[in-house]
């Protein structure tokens, strides 16, 4: 029994792999958005949006995208780019490498750290239009799981809230 769930979980992990691959930063943008990438100690990337109309002191919005799905995908999808300057936040959309691990010891990748690096770097370059005090998380699917992984346990107090999304649409309002 425990060769098929070790099957199953090669397989699974290479499907991950798969993904990521079929999603690579050079081959999306975001319109209106910066690519940044840095050694953390691997290269890793994010997209960043700055509303033009960026006042002193905005939210910054960290939103991870979900396991079938990359960073580029995940802004055009999770539609924040469009609200960013009307409502006055800043946006960030990290990539995994190629899925989001909370637990450190399971991932070849620091997840947790490079997430905290993202927040360094753009409350460093982007200096008091970053209001410190209105850090959050947002994600989908396993970027919500992950999310909630940091505010509970990678940095928990850093982040004010974390908010979260993995239904389907539906076109029907929802029972009370």
């Amino acid at each position: 029994a425990q060769e098929g769930q070790t099957a199953q979980l090669a397989l699974l992990l290479g499907t991950f792999d798969a993904l990521a691959a079929a999603c690579p930063l050079s081959a999306h943008t975001v319109p209106g958005a910066a690519l940044r990438c840095h050694g953390y100690p691997t290269t890793r990337c994010y997209y960043e949006l700055v509303p033009s109309t960026a006042a002193a002191s905005m939210p910054l919005l960290i939103d991870l995208h979900g396991a079938d799905s990359c960073a580029a995908s995940h802004a055009t999808t999770s539609r924040h780019a469009e609200l960013t300057a009307g409502e006055g936040f800043i946006v960030a959309w990290p990539q995994a490498a190629p899925q989001w691990a909370g637990d450190r010891a399971s991932s070849a990748s620091d997840d947790v750290e490079f997430i905290l690096q993202v927040v360094s770097d753009l409350t460093t370059r982007l200096g008091a239009r970053v209001d410190t005090r209105r850090l959050y998380l947002s994600g989908h699917g396993s970027g919500c799981a992950f999310a909630q992984y940091i505010i509970a346990r990678g940095a928990p107090g850093l982040f004010a809230a974390c908010a979260c999304a993995s239904a389907a649409a539906t076109s029907e309002p929802l029972a009370s």
